[in-house]
This record gives structure tokens, C-alpha cells and sequence, in this order.
């Protein structure tokens, strides 16, 4: 008989498991696996090409629909520029959008070609607070990372200055059974910036000349810069 009752008790403590064994396997799946990480051009060895990119912002772009129909106030963005902007392209852009920027990234190139990056303290004269980054030309603003509502997503997504709003790294996308409300983005608590907001794709565009990245290194022949053999 008791052998009987301990079974009995057994068995929905065994099912409870199980379900649970399989909500986070799915979960895990769904989010780590078949999502976007695995296409993003920054992380995938041998994924840099102009395809991958291509491939890549079609797959981010066909999920903005749902995104924009969620009525989110805080969909975290990863926005490349498609092209680097100056001062006041950028700000007019933000206050277009009403972003709430957490950071952003301006692209300076020094006499050899060595690209930098910076930003609040890499400033908008192309003055750094680095000797490393005193000698650079800045070129202006390539992405920036931080969080947009719902209504503003397709017209950024359609200005001619995005080249990839990347929404990738929301909640909204992280499981069949995640929140898709304000919780959904709990997982960033305690987190830093750059484990909460995707890579932005401007070295790739670079590399590759596309869209208005055509100016590395080609641009250089004609502004007084030395290009060292190789770069």
C-alpha cells in the first residue's frame, strides 16, 4: 500500500519535472539557437560578407510588423547609420524618434588608417580624451544603442539614414513563453550595456564599401592621409 501511495506521489512530482525540463529547453532553443544570434554577422565565423549582412538585416526587418503593433514604450535598439552623420543629422535623427540614447558610437580615422571609436568622450571635434585618438578625422556618427516605442519603429526603420534598426536583443523575441510585456526586458537588470544591446554593423559596411561606407579607405587618397600597405 504504500509502495502504491509513494508512486502515486511520485508520479505528478515526475511530470512537474519534466514539463519544466521542457519549458526551458525550448525556451533555450527558441532564443539561443533558431533567433538572431546566430546570423549576426559580428558573431558567426565566416559570416562577414556583404550576403551575411544582407541576410541578416532581412531577417531583423521581417519581424518589424509585430513589433510595431506591440505598443512597447522600450524596444531596445541597436540603430547603423547608413552612413556616418554629422552633428546635426544625428541629433535631428534622436529627436525624430524620440530615442532614449544609452550610447552612442562616432568613427574617427587616423593618418594610417587606423579607425577609432568613441563616444561621449570622443567628442564631435574629433578631439578624444586619448593621446591614441588625438591624431583622428572624425567622420562622424556610425550607430548608436538604446530604446524606442512601437510607433516610431517603421519611420526609423524607413528613414534613409537607417541602414539596420536592430530590435534583436528585446524580449519580445526571447521565447515562446517569455513576457512580451514591460517584463519582457527584466533579463538586462544588473547587466552592462554591452551584454544588453547587440554589436551595430558599421566595421562590416566599412569592409565591404556599402551604402555610404564607400569612404574606407578609398576616401583617404584625397584628404592627405597616408593608407599603409594592407589596410
Amino acid at each position: 500500500m504504500k509502495s502504491i501511495i509513494k508512486s502515486r506521489l511520485f508520479l505528478p512530482s515526475l511530470i512537474m519535472l519534466s514539463a519544466a525540463a521542457l519549458y526551458f529547453l525550448l525556451d533555450f532553443i527558441l532564443f539561443k539557437w533558431i533567433f538572431f544570434a546566430e546570423y549576426h554577422p559580428n558573431v558567426c565565423t565566416g559570416a562577414s560578407s556583404s550576403e551575411a549582412i544582407s541576410k541578416y538585416c532581412n531577417l531583423v526587418n521581417s519581424k518589424k510588423e509585430r513589433l510595431a503593433k506591440a505598443d512597447l514604450k522600450d524596444i531596445i535598439v541597436t540603430i547603423t547609420f547608413s552612413k556616418p552623420l554629422n552633428e546635426a543629422e544625428y541629433q535631428n535623427y534622436v529627436k525624430a524618434y524620440n530615442i532614449r540614447v544609452n550610447s552612442y558610437n562616432l568613427r574617427g580615422i587616423q593618418p594610417d588608417a587606423t579607425r577609432t571609436s568613441g563616444g561621449a568622450w570622443f567628442n564631435w571635434t574629433g578631439v578624444g580624451s586619448s593621446e591614441e585618438r588625438h591624431n583622428s578625422k572624425l567622420v562622424g556618427a556610425v550607430s548608436l544603442d538604446g530604446y524606442i516605442d512601437s510607433k516610431n519603429l517603421i519611420a526609423a526603420i524607413s528613414d534613409p539614414c537607417s541602414y539596420l534598426v536592430d530590435t534583436s536583443r528585446d524580449g519580445y523575441w526571447g521565447g515562446l513563453f517569455r513576457s512580451r510585456g514591460e517584463a519582457r526586458n527584466n533579463w538586462t537588470k544588473g547587466l552592462s550595456p554591452g551584454k544588453i544591446f547587440n554589436r551595430d554593423l558599421a566595421w562590416q559596411l566599412e569592409e565591404h564599401g556599402i551604402a555610404g561606407y564607400s569612404y574606407y579607405p578609398a576616401h583617404l587618397e584625397n584628404s592627405g592621409y597616408a593608407i599603409m600597405s594592407g589596410a
